[in-house]
């Protein structure tokens, strides 16, 4: 490969980077896993303060660089039961979120007639 090809490779290179960087990040929230809203119940909404508090806590002890606490941060809230979204996305995976465990949580029902005694 020529010198100036690798120069103009180089060059694409680094103005995407630029280019991925210079993007706005959407905002993100959290979600809990089971679709509840803690904006609709204090208990909640005082269990998500705690939860986050307690997990930004386990970052800001860290040096890593900032994708690095980030990453503990998501994993610290995963383990609690949270997960982040972008705010655009949120209203409809909380509906998906709240279908789904309330499909883990409804009784099985049977087309079979159970034999008494």
């Amino acid at each position: 490969m020529s010198h100036l090809a690798r120069v103009l490779l180089a060059s694409a290179m680094l103005a995407g980077c630029v280019y991925e960087r210079s993007q706005p990040r959407p905002k993100m929230v959290w979600l809990r896993l089971d679709g509840q809203r803690g904006a609709e119940n204090p208990v909640l909404a005082r269990q998500f303060e705690t939860d986050r508090s307690t997990c930004l806590g386990t970052t800001q002890q860290s040096n890593e660089p900032s994708q690095a606490i980030d990453t503990v941060a998501k994993d610290c809230m995963a383990a609690k039961g949270y997960i982040q979204v972008p705010e655009d996305q949120a209203e409809m995976k909380t509906q998906e979120l709240a279908a789904a465990n309330a499909q883990r949580h409804s009784p099985i029902l049977s087309s079979r007639k159970i034999p008494g005694p």
